[in-house]
């Protein structure tokens, strides 16, 4: 199965890709469960049976949204899709981009979702 448990994805994958989301402005523990599901299905669509994995973390005070891809190249496209840029890599990451969601990027992200498992927008 591709979805990986964060603890999973690191031990497997330690050279890793990391997509980071700062969620702004603060939000519920339901409302960043939604988010989460989200960006787990958009991850789906565009990794295919590439592993991945996404986890909910809190850094700074604020939540973050980290979604560790396997392969450079879905690391690439999902940042693409998101419109996330170059930002250091936190130790064990080969590269991380990152992005703030905030309100107007929860519809964007909705929007590049399909409406069947497994198609692609």
């Amino acid at each position: 199965m591709p979805h990986l448990a964060l603890a999973d994805f690191q031990r497997r994958h330690p050279q890793g890709h990391l997509v980071s989301a700062v969620i702004m402005p603060p939000r519920s523990r339901p409302h960043l469960h939604r988010l989460r599901v989200m960006m787990n299905d958009l991850m789906a669509q565009h990794c295919g049976e590439r592993p991945f994995a996404t986890a909910l973390v809190w850094h700074e005070g604020l939540a973050e949204l980290r979604c560790c891809f396997a392969h450079q190249a879905d690391a690439d496209l999902v940042a693409g899709l998101v419109g996330a840029s170059a930002a250091p890599p936190p130790d064990g990451w080969s590269s991380h981009r990152s992005f703030e969601l905030g309100a107007h990027d929860e519809v964007k992200l909705a929007g590049l979702l399909s409406s069947e498992p497994g198609d692609a927008p």
